[in-house]
């Protein structure tokens, strides 16, 4: 079913892609009982309508991280379930100006979205999710693993049955750890290994952004990039420029076996908590 904020098609079994206007993914996962709703879009058009099209579950809301592109939907609900850990960006990075400007940017600088096409931020009830929380939907049990990096309160949902884990954005060929409420590198890792410890579980990562799924390998290619990065031996290709020059650990063009790629900030690749955006710099 398509609309002019939204589109989807079907991924796995009972378990449906909804793409948004930034190009983002938010997916619908259908139990016996319940339907678990990971992740909100950027909050363009009335998300919680267009679920209610494609299934007549309860729908329970539940988000990989805070950041506006995946949590700016959750308005349209009124409740999800995070990590606490990102609760401030539900407040912080998804006023109206922010979000329409990220979609304006995904979209080559126009949009046809209006500012009376976004949910207004408004007072959530959240609910806390941590490592080795489980959802069960009747027939279809979806767990929680806590990967901190790409923001301190990143999760990821694996479901064994379909050897599916959902990541967000927390670990793909563009995993970003120069933004506000990114990780050190050592602690990237730290949360690399502990979600390699799934790897046997799984056969595909879905990702937040993109059509295509990512093998197991790419979390052993995120841990190599972290390690490379570390030793000052990466390709450090730098980027552009958010608040700081940014870097790529791989070159974008390098033919090298490799998925995974890690951008991220010289200065910050041994970060200390707390891990909020500090003062710009003189650049």
């Amino acid at each position: 079913m398509q609309s002019k904020f939204f589109s989807n098609w079907v991924v796995a079994n009972r378990t449906t892609l909804i793409r948004g206007t930034a190009g983002e993914n938010a997916y619908l996962l259908e139990g016996d009982k319940y339907a678990l709703l990971i992740d909100t879009l950027t909050g363009a058009g009335n998300l919680r309508a267009y679920c209610r099209e494609l299934t007549d579950l309860p729908i329970h809301v539940a988000l990989t991280h805070g950041h506006a592109d995946h949590s700016g939907g959750c308005f349209d609900f009124g409740v999800c379930s995070m990590h606490p850990d990102d609760i401030r960006f539900l407040y912080d990075d998804t006023t109206v100006k922010h979000r329409r400007e990220h979609i304006e940017n995904s979209n080559g600088g126009s949009t046809f979205v209006q500012w009376t096409d976004l949910t207004p931020p408004s007072a959530l009830r959240t609910y806390p999710l941590y490592d080795d929380d489980s959802f069960d939907l009747g027939g279809r049990v979806i767990e929680v693993i806590h990967v901190p990096g790409h923001s301190l309160g990143s999760l990821v949902f694996l479901e064994r049955v379909q050897r599916i884990v959902f990541t967000g954005d927390c670990c793909n060929p563009h995993t970003l750890l120069y933004l506000d409420g990114s990780t050190s590198i050592p602690d990237y890792k730290k949360g690399l290994l502990h979600f390699r410890e799934w790897q046997r579980e799984f056969d595909w990562l879905l990702s937040g952004h993109g059509n295509d799924p990512h093998p197991p390998q790419v979390i052993d290619d995120a841990i190599l990039l972290c390690d490379k990065i570390l030793e000052g031996s990466d390709d450090a290709e730098e980027w552009g420029f958010y608040r700081a020059p940014f870097y790529f650990a791989r070159r974008k063009d390098k033919d090298d076996g490799l998925i995974a790629n890690i951008g991220y900030r010289k200065d910050w690749i041994l970060r200390v908590p707390p891990y909020r955006m500090a003062p710009l710099p003189n650049y």
